[in-house]
């Protein structure tokens, strides 16, 4: 059954900082008791309140229009366009910097806010995002470009419902974060234990090599998601570990010598960024039947000379602070940072006792199989969540219909 529409700017408060109130970084607190979120820390998997800011309550006082309340919807409208997030409380008082849209839910008793907020998750939103803004010089979303916007609008009861099946999908992948989060924390103070610990150091070329990625032409390189995966150094995570949140596509027949299998242990060898984040962080290829894998030259494919380390113990070094400021030292280059196989495999990695190695290297085994069933649990419920989530919004398929 197909819903009626609404123009959504109509249900909508919609505000952003005005821009002669804008903030610059230096009047930035290291604390107080008011806060701030910017574009760092809207992201594209919500809001990241570790890299949220602090102002002064004359900042704060200055733009009551943005002040923050529960069940806001942040959504990014400069820089990179559509990002969002969701304020499900609030523990101190909070605003927003320019080039963020707060969205509030007037008609709370005709529209559910959740179901606002999972509509601006669906590929509708973002195609309507893309359409707005494509062939823009400075991509830009305005608050007309709300007004207008066609939005499904069901029963209530029926609204109630289909957020309660989408919102029990985000749940688990937070859940599922959440576990993978405290279990790496462990894994790096045990792998930290061991280094500390071990009584000699070796050159990482006495138990590996490593292999360059292929140089895939950008005339095959797509954006849409088609199953194959092209990673790049985009897919490498702050600290090491995979994202699949910045995955590139590979369109055209693929080189078979370059597919990845789940569980390889990949080397990112090129960052974009100033400060090199991610420069020679080690990830393990995801595991999932669904996808394949390619990697891309600018990764390189970690190869176990003999069986002497483990591949945990292997990767929790590549994620090593102490490794990725090495690897940092001696990278090329200025705006973009390289580094190479020959650099990565002269660097010395501690040799823990067997006994320690076998006791401690089992659990960062079972640590990483963990985090693996986590992170491939994750990679179906967002494609089970991309899939249903405009089915239900349209009322192409039904609450009963999508009950699993």
């Amino acid at each position: 059954m197909k819903f009626n529409t609404v123009k959504l700017g109509e249900y909508l408060y919609i505000k952003g900082r005005i821009g002669w109130k804008g903030l610059k970084k230096k009047e930035y607190l290291d604390k107080s008791d008011f806060r701030i979120i910017n574009g760092e820390s809207l992201t594209e998997n919500g809001i990241d309140w570790n890299k949220a800011g602090y102002i002064s309550k004359e900042r704060y006082d200055e733009s009551p229009e943005i002040m923050l309340q529960p069940d806001d919807i942040l959504i990014s409208k400069d820089g990179t366009i559509g990002k969002i997030g969701y304020i499900d409380s609030l523990n101190i008082p909070t605003t927003v910097a320019s080039g963020i849209f707060v969205i509030r839910n007037q008609k709370p008793e005709i529209i559910n806010t959740r179901f606002i907020y999972h509509f601006f998750c669906s590929k509708y939103f973002k195609n309507f995002i893309t359409m707005r803004t494509e062939g823009s010089v400075i991509p830009h979303l305005y608050q007309k470009d709300f007004v207008d916007l066609d939005f499904p609008l069901p029963e209530l009861s029926v609204q109630d419902k289909i957020v309660g099946i989408l919102d029990a999908i985000c749940n688990k992948i937070d859940l599922n974060k959440s576990i993978n989060e405290n279990l790496e924390q462990q894994a790096t103070a045990i792998f930290s234990d061991l280094a500390k610990n071990s009584p000699s150091k070796k050159p990482l070329s006495d138990f590996i090599k490593i292999k360059h990625g292929y140089a895939f032409k950008g005339d095959y390189i797509s954006t849409e998601d088609n199953g194959i995966v092209l990673v790049t150094p985009g897919n490498f995570c702050i600290g090491g570990g995979f994202k699949e949140s910045k995955c590139k596509y590979f369109i055209a027949e693929y080189p078979e010598d370059y597919v990845l299998q789940p569980d390889s242990l990949i080397v990112t060898m090129t960052d974009l960024s100033k400060e090199a984040d991610t420069l020679g962080f080690g990830a393990l290829v995801p595991r999932s039947s669904e996808r394949v894998y390619l990697h891309n030259q600018r990764i390189g494919l970690v190869e176990p000379l003999n069986d002497e380390l483990p591949i945990s113990f292997l990767y929790w070094y590549m994620r090593s602070y102490e490794y990725h400021m090495k690897i940092v030292g001696s990278a090329s280059g200025s705006t973009v940072k390289h580094t190479s196989p020959g650099r990565i495999l002269e660097q010395l990695i501690p040799i823990p006792k067997k006994e320690d190695l076998l006791k401690y290297g089992a659990v960062l085994d079972a640590i990483d199989n963990i985090v693996s069933r986590n992170n491939a649990e994750n990679i179906y419920l967002q494609s089970l969540r991309e899939v249903l989530l405009p089915k239900l919004m349209s009322g192409e398929i039904t609450v009963d219909d999508a009950v699993f």
